[in-house]
């Protein structure tokens, strides 16, 4: 009987401690400063983000873009599966100019193409335009900030309830 109730007790440690879905905040947050033609610098900011659950992993791309007239940040985090990130990362290793990086955001579909239309008009795939890429595959809401210590505190959580629950079994 005895065997049962640690079982069970293991089953719900499991469950407690081990979440199969992640959250993740999607979209992109993109600084860009373009000179115009008076050779000021005009600063543009988008951010479209919304929180999304995830069945697997977390895929974050940050973009450095550098031109004549042109510099940008971007971040842009979606889900992904962890093969499919794993393979972007690989791919991410050497620097890109701006055409290259327009094909890679319409292969993958991670910036709306009226985001995309924007940024031909300003300049932002020109071929003198060099882009360095990082991309981190995130699994467990390990992405998001501060979540590290919501984990830490469902496995502390976790292992008060089984510690209790084996000392009244005793």
């Amino acid at each position: 009987m005895q065997l049962l109730y640690l079982i069970l007790a293991s089953i719900f440690f499991i469950n407690l401690t081990n979440p199969k879905k992640i959250k993740c905040y999607a979209g992109i947050n993109s600084d860009v400063d373009i000179k115009n033609e008076n050779g000021k610098k005009e600063r543009h900011y988008i951010s479209k983000v919304t929180t999304v659950v995830c069945a697997d992993t977390c895929i974050l791309v940050e973009v450095n873009g550098k031109g004549k007239s042109f510099s940008s940040d971007e971040s842009i985090v979606g889900c992904i599966t962890e093969s499919e990130c794993k393979s972007n990362k690989k791919k991410s290793s050497k620097k890109k100019n701006g055409i290259e990086m327009m094909k890679i955001y319409e292969e993958t579909g991670l910036i709306p193409q009226n985001l995309m239309d924007a940024g031909k008009e300003m300049g932002v795939f020109d071929k003198d335009v060099t882009y360095k890429i990082s991309v981190k595959c995130c699994e467990k809401d390990f992405c998001n900030s501060g979540s590290a210590f919501g984990k830490m505190g469902r496995y502390f959580i976790g292992s008060i309830l089984l510690a209790t629950f084996l000392i009244l079994l005793l």
